[in-house]
């Protein structure tokens, strides 16, 4: 006599009186065997069935060791799903941010006679542009009004805008602490000095 119902796991309830059981949620039900009497039985159905041998037994455990890892395998694949799945920008934010760039890209165009920015420098390249010579240690240059001389040492710890001003260059602190190149020429209508 069965305590649940093999197809939906339902608790059965007391069989009827013709023995047979009824499974009252999905209609499941048994049939009534009569069992006939045992000198009809043939002597070979009569022995009791052989214990599981070792092939069963590591059998079982292979379906087991499989179906461990199939899940596993799954659980994994739908971390890495969650875990990576993007989500697209929209459309409209997509043309958003190209109708910015495209603005930036227009307001960058050189409007007028303006001339272009010069580009900025490191030390090393700023000395090689007024005419020094960086690995020589006599090798010098001059100030815009001629009146002084600066080697490369002295021109790499120059901290000051003015004394940059004076050799025509423009000097940007700000780039500097940044690691950036922070040494470029002036522009060409700003090389007059103060007197």
């Amino acid at each position: 006599m069965l305590e649940t119902c093999p197809r939906c796991a339902t608790r059965l309830g007391v069989p009827l009186k013709s023995g047979r059981q009824v499974c009252p949620h999905c209609g499941w039900s048994t049939i009534v065997v009569i069992e006939p009497p045992p000198e009809s039985i043939p002597k070979q159905l009569l022995k009791p069935p052989a214990a599981a041998g070792f092939g069963a037994v590591a059998k079982q455990f292979f379906r087991v060791a499989v179906r461990i890892f199939a899940y596993f395998f799954n659980s994994v694949k739908q971390w890495f799903l969650r875990k990576f799945q993007t989500t697209g920008p929209k459309t409209g934010e997509i043309f958003k941010g190209l109708s910015e760039k495209l603005h930036e890209l227009e307001e960058s165009i050189p409007t007028g006679n303006e001339p272009p920015e010069e580009p900025w420098l490191y030390p090393r390249e700023a000395f090689q542009e007024l005419g020094g010579i960086p690995e020589d240690s006599t090798s010098q240059v001059r100030t815009l009004d001629g009146k002084f001389l600066i080697n490369y040492p002295q021109f790499r710890v120059l901290h000051d805008k003015d004394a940059y001003k004076m050799l025509g260059l423009d000097y940007s602190p700000e780039r500097q602490q940044k690691g950036l190149t922070y040494l470029r020429r002036l522009s060409r209508g700003s090389k007059s000095t103060k007197s």
